[in-house]
């Protein structure tokens, strides 16, 4: 199945906007119509909001000003979310090992955990992994 067919709408979670363009630029070259973007959490769940049940994938990082990638991780849990999320931060390893820990606590539909800055060839492995199933 291509990542054409599954996911049209992604949401970035990100405040650093180079990563948010070298993430633009991905999707749309794998035919993704949409890409949304967001500052820190509370920009998300608007995004969220606006777009309900509209959104196929949310990339996520952990550090964020106002509300960072945990809370907004523990929002998803509260709201039920199967959406897939895949984290991509600078945080270190221990943190990222974390998050990826919480996101199983809280059953959230986690597909992957990067390290920045990303590798489009890793963010990719993630991504078919998930578009297999």
């Amino acid at each position: 199945m291509s990542m054409q067919t599954l996911i049209q709408n992604v949401l970035i979670i990100d405040d650093d906007p180079i990563l948010c363009e070298v993430l633009r630029t991905f999707f749309e070259m794998h035919s993704v119509a949409r890409v949304s973007v967001a500052e820190n959490g509370v920009e998300a769940k608007q995004v969220l909001d606006d777009n309900a049940g509209k959104i196929d994938l949310i990339s996520c990082d952990l550090n964020m000003p106002d509300a960072d990638g945990i809370e907004f991780l523990h929002y998803l849990e509260t709201v039920g979310s199967e959406i897939p999320v895949i984290i991509i931060s600078s945080a270190h390893d221990t943190v990222i090992k974390s998050a990826d820990k919480l996101a199983q606590i809280y059953n959230l539909n986690l597909i992957g955990t990067l390290k920045k800055p990303v590798n489009t060839e890793k963010l990719e492995i993630a991504l078919s992994g998930y578009l297999k199933t």
